[in-house]
């Protein structure tokens, strides 16, 4: 019989030996989406942006030969813009795949970060007792972003829950950027979202003008990433580039395979359905130009997706589901990330 883990990792990749990608198959004990740790109570709920700190500072301090923080920058509101590295240091190599995971780009998307915040810890908690994760952070090094906009999801806990953009201000009374529309790769596309400073998709007054955008942009051009996954809500959808234009990118074969093991893998590990596309094809209208995927894929050719997570649609909880669901939300994002590491890691190595 075939061990649960080894199924998984064999689906995860099994679609691409076509593509001329080695299959991987691991072992790994089967776990589950809940743990008895004293970390459960940052990913159990929304915390606030200080319960994310001490998280994450705890975090590095419990296990420090897998986790180092880094400050990227600073918002205008003061904040820090925190990443999470996670590397297995006793595996040195210098030419380990560089993933990248981001959540809360959108202040509203509050889903988001315990979904992060749960993956992080599952990764590092389970190193040395699930062969599958040891052999995944063994063969790739892991950045993760929590909160890419503090200011905005503070200030979308505290003062409107419907506040998307970050908080810097422009002209008298004009607030906050749609920071997911300010990155620099047709970031004036023909089509495009908003000019108007009052838009909650406000773009920006030019590319990269966000500290929040400079704050990845820097980070990218430095690591020049493998892979990467935006966590994003709600929808249900693994989304894949181009968002500025309707057409396909070269590698679309590449990307769709990719997102429907990604798809798979939820969905065997008792998640729901998520449907790959590509981006541009949800957007009826207007096309969401000066994304993070896009600015990834196209500057670096990244193999660069956006994560819709749970729940389907506003009447099922939306942006902020009840807290019964976040369990199974946790659990999708990390079969998600998983699979992608496990198709990465045995190509690029």
């Amino acid at each position: 019989m075939i061990h649960t883990s080894h199924r998984r990792a064999a689906r995860c990749s099994v679609r691409f030996i076509i593509l001329g990608l080695c299959a991987v198959w691991l072992s790994a004990a089967t776990v589950s989406c809940t743990t008895t740790s004293s970390f459960d109570s940052a990913y159990d709920d929304y915390p606030d942006f200080a319960r994310v700190r001490l998280f994450l500072r705890r975090l590095a301090a419990a296990y420090p030969e897998l986790v180092t923080l880094e400050t990227l920058g600073h918002t205008a509101g003061g904040r820090a813009i925190t990443a999470v590295h996670i590397d297995a240091r006793r595996q040195r190599k210098p030419d380990k795949p560089q993933l990248l995971f981001t959540a809360i780009i959108h202040g509203d998307e509050w889903v988001s970060l315990p979904a992060m915040l749960y993956t992080i810890h599952a990764l590092v908690s389970r190193y040395d007792h699930d062969r599958e994760i040891h052999a995944i952070l063994d063969n790739t090094s892991l950045w993760f972003v929590p909160v890419v906009n503090p200011d905005g999801y503070e200030y979308s806990r505290q003062n409107n829950r419907d506040w998307r953009k970050n908080r810097a201000v422009y002209g008298e009374k004009a607030v906050g950027v749609d920071i997911n529309r300010n990155f620099d790769y047709r970031w004036n596309a023909p089509g495009g979202f908003s000019r108007d400073p009052d838009s909650r998709f406000y773009m920006g007054p030019a590319p990269s003008s966000e500290a929040e955008t400079r704050a990845l942009q820097t980070l990218a051009q430095r690591i020049r990433f493998t892979a990467a996954i935006d966590f994003h809500s709600f929808g249900r959808y693994i989304l894949y580039p181009y968002g500025y234009t309707r057409k396909s990118t070269v590698q679309q074969g590449l990307f769709h395979r990719a997102a429907q093991d990604m798809a798979a893998e939820i969905k065997s590990d008792g998640g729901a359905d998520y449907t790959p596309l590509q981006l541009s094809s949800i957007y009826p209208e207007g096309l969401p130009t000066g994304t993070l995927m896009d600015y990834l894929y196209g500057r670096y050719e990244t193999l660069a997706f956006t994560l819709e997570l749970s729940p389907k649609n506003k009447e099922q909880g939306g942006v902020s589901p009840s807290r019964k669901e976040l369990p199974r939300i946790c659990s999708e994002a990390l079969s998600a990330v998983r699979c992608l590491c496990n198709l990465t890691f045995n190509h690029f190595k």
